[in-house]
């Protein structure tokens, strides 16, 4: 009858009304929660900003500024224990080669962190090093090592021939293109005592 079908439609209406209550109830509550996330995600969008106008700044530069590669290199490349012990099979070659007396000093190329350093000065032998990430030579400075700050091919030129027991070099050849790397090597072989040695990893 048209009289049940309206009271069907008011409890429907009813029920309707009551449904968009709780939904009102609901949107009311997650109102902080929602300003508070979009709070979060335009601090979010800040910093990614932040972030996209450095990578952008670094683009135009020829390297990672020198700090960064210094934390880029403990994050990454092992702990100076771990490097050290890596690069203890090197030192008989060098003890063999009579390298490292005060008349036959070893030159490390892009010292690094001066792990190699520190390694050749605990077996007695002299040796001193040059990087060009002044991060990394304060670092060593730090630490007593006979460091200093240039750029490592301009540094051989300026040796005398024949001046130096030992020219090592390690994880610094793959970061010069081939022109560089040739003539590395063609000023550590002019720089280099008869019976010299040197070393790159």
């Amino acid at each position: 009858s048209v009289g049940d079908l309206l009271k069907r439609l008011q409890q429907r209406t009813q029920d309707l009304e009551e449904s968009f209550g709780k939904t009102d109830e609901i949107l009311s509550g997650l109102s902080p929660a929602l300003l508070s996330a979009d709070r979060g995600m335009r601090m979010i969008d800040d910093r990614l900003n932040n972030v996209e106008e450095r990578i952008g700044d670094m683009a135009g530069e020829d390297r990672l500024p020198d700090n960064l590669y210094l934390q880029f290199e403990n994050r990454f490349r092992g702990s100076r224990e771990a490097i050290r012990e890596k690069l203890s099979i090197y030192v008989p070659y060098i003890e063999r080669s009579g390298a490292g007396k005060e008349d036959t000093l070893i030159l490390d190329v892009g010292c690094g962190r001066g792990e190699w350093l520190e390694l050749i000065a605990e077996k007695g032998l002299y040796g001193r090093g040059i990087d060009s990430n002044e991060s990394m030579v304060r670092f060593c400075s730090d630490r007593g090592l006979a460091v200093s700050h240039g750029d490592a091919t301009a540094r051989l030129n300026e040796e005398a021939s024949e001046s130096l027991g030992a020219v090592t070099g390690f994880h610094v050849v793959e970061h010069l293109a081939p022109a560089g790397l040739a003539d590395l090597f063609a000023q550590t072989l002019r720089v280099l005592k008869p019976g010299g040695i040197s070393i790159f990893e």
